[in-house]
């Protein structure tokens, strides 16, 4: 037991050294002298001797001797603090005096210029005003004149224009008249011409089918002419056949058929005569209709030329009308020139009525430059009675100079006095802390021997039964606690802090027995509850440092025990309690507590996600969302930060949980760049549209507009919403700043300050 019990004791004994190192080692600015390591070991190893020994009355002794010197050494340091400040403060008044006196000669000298700019200036403006009397009063002149002539000229040509109006107005209607009545007419004439022209077609259309007709029959009749010159032939040649026929037969016979074909002969005799009639009288009835005809054409013709005649008086009559457009046109451009006549008139009208009223501004002009002669020769007055006080108060100031600078001399030597002596003060307290240093180095050889006869006398198997009672609460359990927690600084300041290398903590985590207890201790030790005991100044360092073991120790995921998960959750449920909002890095490190102990389940679920929200913007959150089981509740987180009006951050939760279908991200965008916009507008109505106000609502939105370009670009969504929109709003917006920082920086004009502004400025320069 000896042999297992001297390495942890060596092992611990060097973390207890190193802890102090670590704890100092967090403090880079502050010049407080820092024990060194072999006083740290020397005093860890005879309190672990000592308290092996059950010697707690020295130990406590010590602690107590311990506790005063550093509460005297935290003393000394706010002293010496003190006199730093008490000298800076002693400094920036001799400074800020001296500025007074070198501003006070200085605006002396710059009223003395002013007032000489002001005499010449009004003189100048004297003489100027005096020249724009006399041109005034000449150009007054000049206008009457011109004004008398021309509205003389108006009147005159006011009476030909009546004149020349009545009498176009008397031919206007005659000819207008007469137009009416030649339209009648010609629409008379037309309406006869165009029913005389139908009548003529009807005419030439009868005509045209009789004659179709009588040619029919024309031909018809040669047909039957040729038929009974045919039959006739027939005939002749049946009478030879019968005379030859009656030689061959018989007398009797003979004469019978002779008698029957003498009656067909008659009988056919009369058709054919019936025939010739017929074709007689169509003859007839046909020469009648050809002289019916040939009247006909005689009465077309007549017509025709009728026709022909009207058709001329037709183009003479609008030949007439295009004449009496022609003079319409006329009348019209004579009437147009009579209204661009009356509008030059009424232009020229205006202008006198201009001229009359910048005569009468010309008036007033005067009256108010007498107005302002006398305000000036007001003003002479009151600069004179200003130089006249500024001369009192250049002799006030000169005497008073001579004082101030005679006091502050004063003050600077006895400033200098109290400077020497708490040199000397702190000089001293040096030698005092140094003395001090010794006395403890020898107390401690003495506690080292003592603790060594102690050693001697009690074995050291007590301490093993001791540290074995897993669930007692003795002085010596707690101790070990301390130890750990010593131990666990030394190892962080043995890393240096290196946040950035985390794989060096990563090996010494896989190398140590039991990782998660020594994590669970070093969150225990450092974050946030024993922190905020101590008033330190390195707890944003800490916390990195916190997250980092958990980070680690979520990276080896290792078993955890019972145990182990229920410190967790007692340390968790601590933590949440007094948890800052406000702080990132402390959420943060409670959520990664929760994480690589499992610890998410024993809480509610908004509370949870409440602390997300607050971490959001860090880049480890979504990660630690995955680890904490809430991929599920992302949505509704993403819905939350749109009601938030934090569009882009909802947009990076959306590419970081794929949910690209669910939730469009371009409209996040667009939201966004509206959303700066409205900014924009309530930052410059809260500020009473200011060039401050305005200046700071731009920036805002070119921030703003930045990184919705920004996130455009790193998620490649340039095709769907163009970027370039967004980069001209952003150098307008550019532009318009740099104009109005200009328009600030410009020199200002700056009145005369009265003697009572004045003397205030020097009141406070002095109590300054």
């Amino acid at each position: 037991m000896q042999r297992i019990m001297v390495p942890n004791l060596i092992r611990k004994s060097r973390f207890v050294k190193l802890s102090f190192c670590f704890f100092f080692h967090l403090l880079p600015n502050s010049k407080v002298p820092f024990f060194s390591n072999v006083i740290c070991s020397k005093i860890l190893s005879c309190m672990r001797k000592f308290h092996a020994s059950k010697g707690m009355g020295v130990l406590e002794k010590m602690s107590e001797n311990l506790e005063s010197t550093e509460a005297k050494r935290d003393s000394l340091r706010k002293s010496i603090m003190m006199v730093m400040l008490d000298c800076r403060d002693f400094e920036k008044h001799l400074e800020t005096s001296q500025k007074c006196l070198i501003e006070c000669l200085s605006e002396l000298e710059s009223r003395e210029k002013h007032l000489d700019s002001a005499r010449d200036s009004l003189s100048q403006n004297f003489e100027e005003l005096g020249l724009k009397v006399k041109e005034v009063e000449d150009k007054e002149k000049d206008l009457i004149l011109l004004q008398q002539k021309g509205m003389e000229e108006l009147e005159l040509k006011e009476k030909e224009w009546a004149l020349k109006k009545e009498e176009f107005d008397e031919e206007f209607r005659k000819k207008e008249v007469k137009l009416s009545e030649k339209e009648k007419a010609a629409e008379g004439l037309f309406g006869k011409l165009e029913n005389e022209k139908n009548e003529m077609v009807a005419l030439e259309i009868l005509m045209e089918e009789r004659l179709r007709e009588l040619w029919l029959k024309e031909e018809g009749l040669e047909q039957w002419s040729k038929e009974i010159e045919k039959r006739e032939s027939e005939l002749g040649e049946r009478e030879k056949n019968v005379m030859e026929c009656e030689k061959r037969v018989g007398s009797e016979e003979l004469a019978a058929m002779r008698v029957e074909r003498e009656r067909e002969i008659e009988m056919k005799e009369k058709e054919v005569r019936l025939m010739r009639e017929d074709l007689e009288f169509k003859e007839k009835a046909i020469e009648f209709e050809r002289a019916v005809n040939e009247k006909r054409q005689k009465e077309l013709d007549i017509r025709e030329k009728q026709l022909e005649e009207r058709e001329k008086q037709y183009e003479i009559t609008q030949k007439c009308l295009q004449e009496v457009h022609l003079k319409e046109k006329e009348c019209l451009l004579e009437k147009e020139l009579l209204q661009k006549r009356s509008k030059e008139l009424e232009v020229k009208r205006k202008e006198l009525e201009d001229r009359i009223k910048g005569i009468k501004e010309l008036e007033m002009r005067e009256k108010q430059l007498e107005k302002k002669e006398e305000e000036v020769e007001v003003r002479e007055r009151q600069l004179k009675r200003k130089r006249e006080e500024v001369e009192v108060m250049e002799k006030q100031l000169g005497k008073k100079k001579k004082e101030e600078y005679q006091l502050e001399k004063e003050l600077l030597e006895k400033g200098n006095r109290e400077l020497e002596l708490k040199k000397k003060e702190f000089e001293d307290r040096i030698k005092e802390y140094d003395l001090r240093e010794k006395e403890l180095e020898l107390k401690e050889e003495k506690l080292a021997d003592k603790l060594h006869a102690c050693l001697k006398t009690n074995p050291v198997e007590t301490v093993v039964d001791e540290r074995a009672i897993s669930n007692s609460t003795s002085p010596q359990l707690t101790f070990a606690v301390e130890l750990d927690q010593l131990d666990i600084h030394m190892f962080l300041n043995e890393r240096e802090m290196n946040l950035e290398s985390p794989d060096e903590v990563f090996k010494d985590l896989q190398s140590s027995g039991d990782p998660v207890y020594f994590v669970l201790t070093a969150v225990e030790a450092l974050y946030p509850p024993y922190l905020r005991k101590v008033d330190m100044v390195f707890e944003g360092r800490v916390a990195s440092c916190c997250i980092l073991l958990l980070e680690q120790l979520l990276r080896l995921s290792p078993q955890i025990q019972p145990s182990a998960k229920s410190g967790a959750l007692k340390l968790a449920s601590e933590w949440k309690a007094i948890i800052e909002t406000g702080n990132v890095l402390e959420v943060l490190g409670f959520l990664y507590l929760l994480a690589s102990f499992d610890l998410a389940s024993a809480f509610d679920v908004k509370e949870v996600m409440n602390f997300v929200e607050i971490v959001a913007q860090n880049q480890k959150t979504p990660e630690l969302c995955r680890l904490l089981g809430l991929t599920d509740k992302i949505p509704g987180f993403i819905i939350g930060l749109t009601k938030k009006k934090r569009y882009l951050l909802a947009f990076e939760y959306v590419y970081e949980f794929n949910l690209v279908d669910k939730i469009p991200p371009i409209a996040l965008v667009k939201k966004h760049v509206s959303h700066s916009k409205q900014v924009a507008k309530t930052l410059c109505n809260d500020g009473q549209n200011t060039p401050e106000a305005q200046i700071k609502a731009l920036v805002n939105e070119i921030s703003a507009l930045k990184s919705a370009i920004k996130s455009i670009i790193d998620r490649g969504l340039e095709r769907e919403y163009s970027p370039n929109q967004l980069r001209q709003r952003v150098i307008q917006l550019e532009s318009r700043r740099a104009n109005l920082k200009t328009s600030l920086s410009a020199p200002i004009s700056e009145e005369l300050p009265n003697w009572t502004q004045a003397k205030n400025c020097l009141l406070l320069k002095r109590l300054r």
